[in-house]
């Protein structure tokens, strides 16, 4: 099957989280990257054909997508869960198949830049007491310049390579 072509089970997902769109408010479907949720499955089920742990996977796809309106309208704790159901499925794609959130990389650069970027205006500024505040600030902004740049520059190149979803 190529890439473009659409397996039985996509289909299925696709038509009942279509289903229970309506039920579901916008921006409760933005917060929750329910379109995130059918990219994700799209390439679980492209990869679920070598990887057996993609395969089960599927299963917990499923589960999630018969009830996603329920899950998102219902107690904290069906949001909970919701929640880690994508959470599991998203570590999977990270740690085995490099498959990364959109963003990723840039935020956590940008997250290394600031505590290295604070850390060494502190340090500046214990050197030199009078420059403490300075320092700090100006610390920080770089950091976080520098981290968004070599994030961005990273989920690029994670872009071309079609491994964010």
């Amino acid at each position: 099957m190529s890439e473009t072509e659409k397996s039985e089970w996509l289909v299925g997902i696709e038509e009942e989280i279509a289903k229970q769109e309506q039920l579901i408010k916008k921006k409760d479907y933005k917060f929750f990257q329910v379109d995130r949720l059918l990219r994700v499955a799209e390439r679980v089920d492209h990869l679920s054909a070598d990887c057996r742990d993609c395969k089960k996977l599927k299963a917990e796809i499923e589960e999630v997508s018969v009830n996603v309106a329920g899950f998102i309208n219902g107690k904290p704790s069906q949001r909970r869960q919701l929640e880690k159901a994508f959470d599991k499925i998203m570590k999977h794609l990270k740690l085995n198949h490099e498959i990364y959130p959109v963003y990723y990389f840039m935020s956590l650069h940008s997250f290394i830049g600031v505590a290295i970027g604070t850390s060494l205006g502190v340090l500046v500024g214990l050197v030199i007491p009078a420059w403490m505040i300075l320092s700090s600030f100006t610390g920080f902004s770089i950091g976080v310049i520098i981290g968004y740049i070599s994030g961005n520059r990273k989920d690029l190149k994670a872009r071309v390579e079609k491994r964010l979803v």
